[in-house]
């Protein structure tokens, strides 16, 4: 004989969820001068010594057409210094002598040095900036709109509830009924990464956000989750001079579930399946 008993276990309940699409403005202007362009620095020391008179400074690995400027300083132990640009011979230096120099088109930046009487080694300082200008002078992108074949896009966005006092107002519903809900806070918050195409021209990253209100039924103690899924980036993108103008719209799919723990107790007899039973059915999806 089965004797009843008083039992109780404790579940997650959905106290409320919703499913919303939302669309954020997209509105910037981007510059696209030399800091919008690929550029290194570089500065060092030079070494000279009898057995290796000749030295590389700086050469490029890209066929693209890199402009710079570079300053060579010879500071000791050189009766002379060649600086070579692009295989040629530019300017011979006395020790304690200095170059500047700024070139369209480099490709390589040596140094050949003669040491002077009694001198194991010549040194020196050097420095140099150079950009990758190729893409603003041989690409498409003239003034006007930019075809959308001619860059990437990549949208990063997050979202969380920023309330910190979860208030209770009421509100009425569509019955005509008063129901006490919560104002809830979220805030969604992201990036949009614009690549060009054309080598050169750096990734231009957009960020965004936006504030939202919701009154969803949320007391204390239970959980908040919101996520975001990209449906859509609609965007024109204008070239004028040295300026980009960007407009469009990001559309996102927000899902927000509460949920909290609750104890649902029973009178009755707790049961175990036989050890032969299997149960092959797939679970059923969640709704939310």
């Amino acid at each position: 004989m089965n004797r009843l008993e008083n039992g109780c276990f404790e579940v997650d309940v959905v106290y409320d969820w919703l499913q919303k699409v939302v669309t954020i403005p997209i509105d910037a202007t981007i510059s696209l001068k030399n800091d919008s362009l690929l550029h290194e620095k570089l500065c060092s020391h030079f070494l000279i010594t009898l057995s290796n008179p000749k030295c590389l400074l700086w050469e490029s690995t890209t066929s693209s057409n890199i402009s710079g400027s570079f300053n060579i300083k010879s500071k000791k132990g050189c009766t002379t210094l060649k600086v070579i640009v692009n295989g040629k011979t530019v300017k011979e230096l006395t020790n304690g002598g200095e170059y500047h120099g700024t070139f369209h088109d480099l490709r390589s930046i040596e140094l050949e040095g003669t040491l002077g009487e009694d001198q194991v080694k010549c040194e020196g300082e050097f420095g140099l900036i150079v950009y990758d200008c190729a893409s603003l002078r041989e690409s498409k992108w003239e003034d006007g709109f930019i075809s959308k074949d001619e860059y990437d896009i990549d949208v990063h966005v997050t979202c969380e509830e920023v309330t910190i006092e979860r208030k209770s107002q009421e509100i009425m519903i569509q019955t005509g009924h008063r129901i006490e809900l919560n104002r809830i806070r979220f805030f969604n918050e992201g990036c949009l990464r614009l690549s060009p195409k054309y080598h050169g021209i750096k990734p231009i990253n957009i960020p965004f956000h936006l504030l939202e209100t919701f009154y969803l039924c949320a007391p204390d103690n239970t959980n908040i989750t919101c996520d975001v899924e990209l449906l859509d980036v609609e965007l024109y993108i204008k070239k004028k001079g040295h300026c980009l103008t960007v407009v469009g719209e990001v559309t996102l799919c927000q899902r927000v579930i509460v949920k909290g723990g609750r104890v649902i107790s029973f009178h009755g007899v707790l049961r175990k399946p036989r050890k032969e039973f299997k149960v092959e059915l797939a679970s059923p999806k969640c709704p939310f």
